[in-house]
């Protein structure tokens, strides 16, 4: 089992560790269950199928970048948080962002 600190960093552990995933976590609004699964690299079994990801534009996205069970949550957060910089991503969008980060990061580690 491996913890993630954020949203976002699930999707670098496929191509870090080479392997398939499963992941649990909660809707940052109304804190119901989200699970989803990276098989083969991509992504699977997503519950609900409506999950979305708050990407938030730091250059590191911890603590705001969160998962949430439908767009409306993160809207409706997102009203009650204007100063949080950042956009709606998709699971697609993240499962992307985290091949690009995964492949600096190993090529990093071999210099």
């Amino acid at each position: 089992m491996v913890h993630c600190m954020c949203a976002i960093d699930v999707f670098y552990v496929p191509f870090l560790t080479n392997s398939d995933i499963r992941a649990e976590s909660s809707c940052h609004y109304c804190d119901s269950r989200i699970s989803l699964s990276v098989k083969s690299c991509v992504v699977e079994d997503i519950e609900p199928a409506t999950t979305v990801l708050w990407d938030s534009a730091a250059e590191y996205d911890c603590p705001h970048t969160n998962f949430f069970c439908s767009s409306e949550h993160l809207r409706r957060w997102s009203e009650g948080a204007p100063e949080q910089p950042g956009r709606l991503a998709s699971l697609l969008d993240a499962l992307d962002r985290g091949r690009t980060a995964a492949k600096r990061i190993l090529r990093d580690l071999q210099r």
